[in-house]
């Protein structure tokens, strides 16, 4: 039998993917840029996988929310965030948060397997895995985009070569235009990356070991 609890669940994933989906739609045909359709599905696809596999994730309402909300930051290139001048590149705030959010996804599925000490030689081998498939999650991405390179071309959203690429201004998309996701894009992803994810597995061991003085 469904609980109310489940079902107060299905509730909050059904209304997430509409808004994710309407925010989607609405922001691609009113800007025209439609390159990030087939981010915005696989978003809602991802996210959709991740609730019905939860309980393998050993995901609470509030690590999915942390996982969605970096996924999130990346589709609301739509708003043409991608290619402004703003205090960080949106480049590299989704490069940092979206690293985050896979940090926590692999971080809370160990997150059983740990000893209750926080320092140990198994705790510290299980936050170092958990960080690497993090980062080769991010790696996998960068992959995508380098053969999104070579088969497509420029344009929005992941599958394309363009704004989202973390250079800015005219002589940035000439250089993009004349090398492709350049050297410097890849190696800026690759450092945002880690960044987020050695800040996602600090603050979660520090919160791991806040809650244990107070059980």
């Amino acid at each position: 039998m469904v609980t109310k609890s489940l079902l107060y669940e299905y509730y909050v994933l059904g209304i997430g993917a509409l808004a994710i989906t309407y925010l989607a739609i609405r922001g691609t045909i009113g800007s025209q840029i439609y390159g990030f359709i087939p981010d915005a599905v696989f978003t809602i696809a991802f996210l959709v996988m991740l609730f019905f596999t939860r309980k393998i994730w050993n995901l609470t309402p509030a690590s999915y929310s942390l996982i969605a909300f970096g996924f999130v930051l990346h589709n609301m290139g739509f708003l043409g965030f991608y290619g402004k001048s703003l205090l960080l590149d949106w480049d590299h705030i989704t490069h940092l948060f979206g690293a985050m959010s896979f940090a926590v996804l692999f971080y809370k599925f160990f997150e059983p397997k740990l000893e209750k000490k926080i320092a140990t030689i198994k705790n510290t081998i299980m936050y170092f895995v958990a960080g690497l498939a993090a980062f080769g999650a991010g790696a996998i991405i960068e992959l995508l985009e380098f053969i999104a390179y070579i088969r497509l071309n420029r344009g929005d959203g992941i599958l394309f070569t363009g704004p989202g690429d973390g250079l800015t201004g005219l002589a940035a998309t000439d250089l993009i235009e004349a090398t492709g996701s350049t050297y410097t894009n890849v190696g800026y992803d690759l450092v945002y990356n880690m960044a987020g994810i050695l800040i996602a597995i600090t603050l979660l061991i520090l919160w791991r070991a806040v809650r244990s003085k107070f059980k």
